[in-house]
């Protein structure tokens, strides 16, 4: 008995190293007991993780909407769109709460690990140099999988989903963190203004890019139409469609319930291949009949169903740019688009050669006639332009850049619409502006509508 507690005594006992390595892995636990203390550093560590996490993959969530998926959104009516839409209206704002938030979350997160590896590795007697780079090594691998990576890999993938959880959240911490946002924004725009001023601004106007372009037909490099090309092109992704577009009065639509000899009868009338379809009101279009796709049944009698074969309609915002209609055009494969204002009623209607004449010019098919711009040239410097007639239209009739008048224009698209602008209200035939050298002048007007404008071009004056 007595050798076998001997033997017991003399065991030798498990390295103290390694029982204290073992911390390493079973946090919470000290030999058998739990320790409160890691076990709470555990659970706010994952909690800080998983902010971290929601937070950058929110910056991707919202900072990766592009304009179509804004377009879809403005259509829906949820309290979790709202407040996408309000959070967005802010983006300075936005990114600022972000990015302070999650650095927030980030510090603390690196303290908290921190402080419980520190009580992990204390038996160990570890030099500072270890614990420092085994603190370095883990954080990076905690904030970069776990804060950064995946939360960025699934917010690509569920943008909107998350977009909509992390909204609410989003606009509370944007209330608490205000007067920091604030400072942060305002300290931008003074530093911007500040490069700006100092030259370091390497952003080139339009204006800039039409004067150089100037240059090289004076340097005799490239021909007036080359260069009016050029310019067409530049100009061409950032204008909107209302300056391209057909206004709502001079669509030509078909009534839903019109009767199928009614539909071929205006088919053939009007020449065109695609016709709007209209249920009431033009506000509520049902669809685009293709005349193409009638032609296996001209047989048929008037009770044909020939609404059955409408094509689906393609809905874009006035204020859409061309760049992104063409784009919109190609991924839909459509040739036609019905502009609708921002309460969904009906402006007019875009088709493709319209946004493609706005680079190349008119384009004349065999149905065309001579030209499509309603005018009559009275001499060489005054013509008589039909009041619905397009600014750019006119511009390119009288021989100046598309340009020239885009000052004094404000929002209409018309010749009309620029003395209407002015006058405030219907004016009276005789009323007049003059712009840039140019006499606008209202020669016929009926209770509705300015229908007929003259622009004289005005000579110069000499000093």
């Amino acid at each position: 008995m007595y050798q076998t507690a001997e033997y017991a005594i003399d065991e030798p006992e498990e390295p103290h190293s390694i029982k204290s390595l073992s911390l390493f892995f079973f946090l919470p636990v000290f030999g058998n007991v739990i320790n409160p203390t890691l076990i709470a550093l555990l659970v706010l560590i994952l909690i800080l993780i998983a902010c971290s996490a929601l937070i950058s993959g929110s910056e991707v969530a919202y900072f990766g909407f592009k304009e179509d998926d804004l377009n879809r959104l403005k259509d829906q009516d949820s309290a979790s769109t709202h407040r996408i839409l309000r959070l967005l209206r802010s983006e300075n704002y936005l990114l600022s709460t972000i990015l302070v938030a999650n650095n927030f979350i980030n510090i603390g997160l690196v303290l908290s690990i921190a402080f419980a590896l520190s009580i992990v590795f204390q038996p160990l007697a570890l030099p500072a140099w270890a614990i420092l780079l085994i603190e370095v090594v883990l954080v990076t691998f905690l904030l970069v999988l776990f804060g950064e990576v995946t939360p960025k890999i699934y917010a690509n993938i569920n943008r909107e989903s998350l977009a909509r959880m992390m909204s609410r959240p989003l606009l509370i911490l944007r209330t608490i963190f205000y007067p920091v946002n604030l400072i942060m924004v305002e300290a931008t725009k003074i530093i911007e203004r500040k490069l700006i001023s100092n030259g370091t601004n390497t952003m080139v106007s339009i204006e800039e890019i039409d004067q150089a372009i100037d240059l090289t037909i004076k340097d005799e490099t490239q021909s007036e139409d080359e260069a009016d090309l050029l310019k067409r092109v530049i100009k061409f992704p950032e204008e909107s469609v209302t300056q391209v577009m057909c206004s709502r009065v001079e669509i030509v639509a078909i009534d839903y319930e019109t009767t199928f000899d009614e539909v071929l009868i205006l088919a053939r009338e009007s020449e065109y291949s695609r016709i709007p379809v209209y249920k009431e009101n033009l506000d509520h279009i049902k669809g685009i009949l293709y005349v193409k796709d009638l032609l296996p049944f001209l047989e048929e009698d008037a009770l044909f169903p020939w609404q059955e074969h409408l094509r689906e309609v393609l809905v874009v915002p006035e204020y859409q740019k061309l760049g992104s209609l063409l784009t919109k055009f190609k991924s839909e494969r459509k040739h036609i688009a019905i502009v609708v204002n921002e309460f969904g009623g009906t402006e007019g209607l875009v088709t493709l050669e319209d946004v493609m004449e706005e680079i190349t010019g008119e384009i004349q098919d065999e149905f065309d006639e001579a030209s499509d711009i309603n005018y009559r040239k009275i001499n060489d410097s005054t013509f008589d332009f039909d009041g619905r007639t397009l600014i750019n239209d006119v511009c390119r009739v009288i021989g100046v850049d598309t340009s020239t008048f885009d000052r004094e224009k404000g929002l209409t698209e018309s010749v009309a619409g620029i003395l209407l602008e002015k006058s405030g209200v219907l004016p009276e035939i005789g009323f007049n502006v003059t712009y840039n050298d140019f006499r606008f002048t209202a020669v016929a007007v009926d209770d509705r509508r300015i229908i007929t404008v003259r622009v004289k071009n005005l000579p110069q004056r000499k000093l």
